[in-house]
């Protein structure tokens, strides 16, 4: 994700229940810089992946507002 994105995406997955882990980014001095999640999430196939979608709909609209 970049900056923009990580408090969306990071709320969704929270109100979702899904536990962030880890939030880092490997690249230094890169532009734009980007973040990467580790998280975990207990439940059945089809809650996690409604989950993860919810995520990456928080990512996709952070996107958006960016344009």
């Amino acid at each position: 994700m970049t900056a923009a994105e990580v408090q969306r995406v990071v709320q969704a997955l929270r109100k979702a229940g899904v536990d962030v882990v880890a939030l880092h980014n490997h690249m230094i001095g890169e532009k734009p810089a980007f973040y990467f999640t580790h998280f975990w999430g207990k439940g059945s196939v089809e809650e996690l992946a409604k989950n993860l979608k919810a995520a990456l709909d928080a990512q996709q609209a952070a996107r958006d507002k960016g344009h």
